[in-house]
């Protein structure tokens, strides 16, 4: 298999889940939240369809990466074998 779990060290995929998180959250605070606000102001279709957009254009990549990555990590702790050999080499 090309893309195997053993190829990407723990602390790589445990830095790669925190630097999305802190991208999805950047996003949704300085981009979502004001349109968010205007929304409340005064609704408009316009501002939904921005919302929309500014979703699936910044969004919504980084949080399936995120999603990969965190199941990437429960497949490398979950798997009873592999983590009894890296518990033995601590």
């Amino acid at each position: 298999m090309i893309f195997s779990v053993k190829m990407l060290p723990i602390r790589l995929l445990l830095v790669s889940s925190l630097a999305l998180l802190i991208l999805i959250l950047c996003i949704s605070i300085f981009m979502q939240v004001p349109i968010h606000q205007q929304i409340q102001q005064n609704y408009s279709r316009e501002l939904v369809e921005k919302l929309i957009e500014n979703h699936r254009s910044f969004r919504l990549i980084p949080t399936i990466l995120w999603a990969v990555v965190n199941c990437w990590l429960l497949n490398k702790f979950f798997r009873p074998t592999q983590n009894l050999k890296y518990l033995q080499r601590r």
